[in-house]
């Protein structure tokens, strides 16, 4: 039988993924720059996007000042009900 709901966690990685390349179309900043921002190599980076529980504070943190972000929006984001 399929899963009918997505658990809570992969909603949270879903957010996390949504943010960072939202702010990537924003900004105009292609992977390569976000993963020397990151200091990581570019296949780590698309690694951690595919498993973002998986991402170290430090890159985090140089993801969301390089995407001018605040880091507690891109990864406490919560659903605003209109």
């Amino acid at each position: 039988m399929p899963r009918l709901r997505v658990s809570a966690a992969e909603l949270e990685n879903r957010k996390i993924i949504a943010g960072i390349k939202y702010g990537c179309e924003m900004s105009g900043i292609n992977p390569m720059d976000l993963a020397v921002v990151a200091h990581i190599d570019r296949s780590t980076l698309y690694r951690r996007l595919k498993d973002p529980t998986q991402f170290r504070l430090c890159e985090l943190r140089a993801i969301s000042q390089r995407l001018h972000i605040p880091m507690q929006k891109l990864i406490l984001e919560k659903e605003e009900s209109a």
